[in-house]
């Protein structure tokens, strides 16, 4: 991963259901993940998205990380690989996704009621739960049930994004591609400075 961080055409990285200990350990491979915060320190984008080993689950909350992004993780998340979600760290129902004000991410086409719009999509399966939100996060979507499902914020000179759910290609498969274009075109801009 340092090597494919010294690329300058790299603007943005999306990590999905990658448990950190698959890049990184304490006192041993710690290189990794410090020069990811570095580069996300310097401009780049970063984004994580949900999964079974994603946030706490992946004991994200002990790496570099942890000061990068924008939600807060709890020790008692960890998610082990031979045993069954710990359900504790994840909303395990349908959610359907709602705008929390007006941002550029989360504003799908012309429609004035971007409520609506979201309302529209199908929910995704499930999303992590995230245990609380730093003080300079900005919420931009939630579930139904007011649970944080996008979150979006700023680490040095660059920008971060943390998304609980992991299931928009369901947009897809029902007839939204759209929406889901708009969607991830957006978030690519936006984490690469170029909204």
């Amino acid at each position: 991963i340092t090597e494919t961080l010294s690329d300058p055409t790299f603007d943005v990285i999306i990590l999905l259901d990658v448990d950190s200990r698959a890049l990184y350990r304490k006192g041993t491979h710690e290189a990794n993940l410090k020069a990811l915060e570095q580069h996300v320190g310097g401009g780049k984008g970063l984004m994580m998205m949900g999964g079974d080993h994603s946030f706490g689950p992946g004991l994200w909350h002990s790496t570099p990380l942890a000061d990068v992004l924008p939600v807060l993780m709890s020790r008692t998340e960890r998610q082990e690989f031979d045993q069954p979600v710990n359900r504790a760290a994840h909303i395990e129902r349908p959610l359907q996704l709602v705008p929390v004000g007006n941002h550029f991410l989360t504003r799908l086409g012309d429609d004035p009621d971007q409520k609506a719009v979201w309302a529209r999509l199908p929910p995704m399966l499930c999303a992590n739960r995230f245990a609380g939100l730093k003080d300079n996060a900005e919420l931009l979507l939630e579930s139904e049930a007011g649970e944080p499902v996008l979150v979006a914020g700023s680490y040095g000179a660059g920008r971060v994004v943390a998304f609980a759910g992991d299931s928009t290609w369901r947009w897809w498969l029902k007839g939204r591609q759209t929406e889901y274009k708009a969607f991830w075109r957006q978030v690519l801009y936006w984490l690469a400075f170029r909204d």
